[in-house]
């Protein structure tokens, strides 16, 4: 029988109260949130901490055989406690071939009441019908007719904060909205990024229950304003070797690609939004209190605001969209991504 989710909250309460389906199919764009409810399946369905042992596996589609997924799916350890559910993973589904596809189908129309069979795949298909259902890629729409089935779309960053908040809240802690602004605009709505800053951030505040703007930059270090302003005055002077050196020391300090991107594009953002209101005829510290913008560091974002033409910044945007399509391509290696688009930057300051 299949079971659409319409909501996360929906798959929550579910899990919350035990109810649980024998195969569960999640797919769409956002993949650390498809792998964040298999472990909430998982976690709920071994308990908080449980490893699953015995009694969970992973498998990968196209590369572990269909056969001994399914005879896996079928069969439980010899050691199993009364009432016990066996839990099944098989990632990237949409790299299986169609005979595999259809082994797993046939599965899923009658499966295994002991185990719990979680399926996920990355993406969508072209939507040709008028179901406001999102198509699953490839061969995979057979797996609908009798799953719990959920689709993840990218969130926007509203939509992200919005988990941040709620993150935070199964931890029993409480941000101000200014510091959560803050970690949405340096990672620009990456929700994996935000993710592990999230993560980082309940650790260090231990048994505090508030987060602080001082916790994040104490907490993350490489994400003050200080160090962003030495690179993007490098990055705007055309200082390509400063710049890379100054990447290189955030990225030795911890910082991820994906996080540095964040914040060169939280910071030209900003910039460019400040330029546009005081070409505008507004005040630069006007603009600056509604951008958010702290007193003590307005004098440097004017001094660069006078620096970078309007055609400058025109090219740096389009420099700093290509530069997070490379990273999520995964065509080449982090680091070359990141000192292309320093190269890109300065070469357009010249």
């Amino acid at each position: 029988m299949t079971k659409i989710y319409n909501s996360y909250r929906e798959i929550d309460k579910d899990l919350k109260d035990g109810r649980f389906h024998p195969v569960y199919f999640f797919y769409g764009e956002d993949e650390h949130l498809i792998r964040e409810y298999e472990g909430k399946i998982k976690r709920a369905v071994h308990g908080e901490g449980a490893g699953g042992g015995l009694m969970h596996e992973t498998f990968y589609g196209g590369e572990d055989p269909m056969v001994e997924i399914v005879n896996s799916a079928m069969t439980l350890p010899m050691l199993i406690a009364g009432g016990s559910k066996k839990t099944l993973v098989v990632r990237n589904a949409e790299r299986l071939a169609k005979n595999d596809v259809d082994i797993l189908v046939s599965y899923v129309d009658d499966p295994n009441d002991s185990t719990i069979l979680f399926v996920s795949a990355k993406g969508f298909a072209e939507q040709r019908s008028k179901s406001p259902l999102k198509m699953p890629p490839g061969k995979l729409k057979g797996l609908l007719n009798s799953s719990a089935v959920a689709t993840f779309e990218k969130m926007k960053e509203g939509e992200v904060k919005n988990w941040v908040v709620r993150r935070l809240r199964d931890e029993g802690k409480t941000a101000d909205p200014e510091v959560l602004d803050t970690i949405i605009d340096f990672l620009g709505g990456d929700l994996s990024a935000a993710s592990a800053v999230v993560e980082k951030l309940i650790v260090f505040l231990g048994d505090d229950q508030r987060l602080t703007f001082e916790d994040v930059e104490n907490m993350i270090p490489d994400l003050k304003v200080h160090s962003v302003f030495e690179m993007s005055d490098a990055l705007s002077l055309g200082d390509a070797g400063g710049a890379i050196k100054m990447i290189e020391k955030m990225l030795l300090g911890g910082a991820k690609p994906v996080e540095l991107l964040g914040i060169i594009r939280w910071h030209f953002v900003r910039l460019w939004s400040l330029k546009v209101a005081v070409d505008g005829g507004e005040s630069a510290r006007s603009a600056a209190g509604a951008l958010k913008i702290p007193s003590f560091a307005l004098g440097k974002y004017v001094d660069q605001i006078n620096r970078i033409s309007n055609e400058s910044f025109r090219e740096i945007l389009k420099k700093l969209f290509e530069t997070d399509r490379l990273l999520k391509s995964g065509s080449l290696k982090e680091k070359m991504v990141i000192d292309k688009m320093v190269l890109d930057i300065t070469s357009v300051m010249r």
